[in-house]
């Protein structure tokens, strides 16, 4: 006595023995006992609505910044202690994040080398703004300066001037 997976799996194999389809497989669950089939030619649909493996790169420009405010980094070596690299996007690392309350923070991340030095750099560029000096948390282990207070556009700017 064959079983209904078997009687199934062997009335599959007839109808593909006897049609002329592009399938390539037949499978079937363990636990179900459903067929179905895998076509690669149907597949290039679905492939077309998946996001790309590699972020292209950024075409050339005549003249920078762009009118969206990006410019490349720069080919010349940089002679600080640090180094900030940027995201995959070709994106500056800073993120300006808002809590409940609507304390704004700004977050540098990406940062190798010595974070110490950064973090001086960064009060040294944001003091003239305050009154006092500003409240920064370093992150050692994840390479992540906090500034107490909404500082994007100043810390980015200056990141763009030193061609990061």
């Amino acid at each position: 006595m064959i079983s209904a997976r078997c009687r199934m799996l062997l009335l599959v194999k007839q109808h593909l023995n006897r049609s002329q389809t592009r399938l390539t497989s037949v499978l079937t669950s363990n636990n179900s006992g459903v067929a179905y089939t895998i076509s690669k030619e149907e597949f290039k649909w679905i492939r077309r609505l998946l996001p790309p493996s590699i972020i292209p790169k950024p075409p050339l420009h005549s003249n920078y910044p762009t009118p969206s405010g990006w410019s490349p980094p720069t080919e010349t070596s940089l002679d600080l202690p640090y180094f900030i690299s940027r995201t995959r996007y070709h994106e500056f690392p800073v993120y300006e994040i808002t809590k409940r309350n609507g304390q704004t923070m700004t977050h540098i991340r990406k940062i190798e080398g010595d974070i110490w030095a950064f973090e001086r750099d960064v009060i040294g560029i944001i003091h003239p703004y305050l009154d006092f000096d500003p409240a920064t948390r370093v992150h050692e282990v994840a390479g992540i300066v906090s500034v107490k207070g909404n500082f994007k556009a100043v810390i980015t700017q200056y990141l763009r001037e030193k061609g990061f």
